[in-house]
């Protein structure tokens, strides 16, 4: 297991929420590390900068709002995990986020610092897979 952390990016437009998720993050195991965007934009400029290990996204920001927000950042990264994290509880817009690529979609308030952490290790994982099922799906079977 590397010693490096794993950067989490955080596109959130409300402070608290981004501190409580900070402080949930160093409280479980210090495995990742925040960054921080408060708005999409600012979001898509940091994955252009640098790659992170996963994004927790939130959908409702200055800039962008509800099903909208994952479907641009999916569009411009569609290889790096997304964890929707909402104060919406939409059953039927989360389902919508993971038919569409999201990892998983998180309601604020309904986790705790462990699950958080587990959350994201999973996400990070699923999408290693994912990865190798499209490498392997676009590579000519060996004869």
């Amino acid at each position: 297991m590397s010693t490096q952390p794993k950067r989490v990016l955080f596109i959130e437009d409300n402070e608290g929420d981004v501190h409580l998720v900070r402080s949930q993050l160093q409280e479980h195991n210090s495995e990742f590390e925040l960054s921080h965007a408060d708005r999409l934009s600012a979001g898509l400029l940091a994955l252009a900068r640098e790659r992170p290990a996963v994004v927790l996204l939130d959908l409702y920001l200055p800039d962008s709002r509800g099903a909208d927000t994952f479907h641009n950042l999916l569009k411009q990264a569609p290889d790096v995990p997304v964890v929707v994290l909402s104060a919406l509880d939409d059953e039927e817009l989360a389902v919508d986020a993971v038919q569409h690529g999201v990892q998983d979609y998180l309601v604020k308030g309904t986790f705790d610092c462990r699950q958080l952490g587990r959350i994201l290790k999973c996400a990070i994982e699923r999408q290693v897979l994912i990865d190798a099922l499209k490498h392997a799906a676009s590579t000519p079977a060996a004869l």
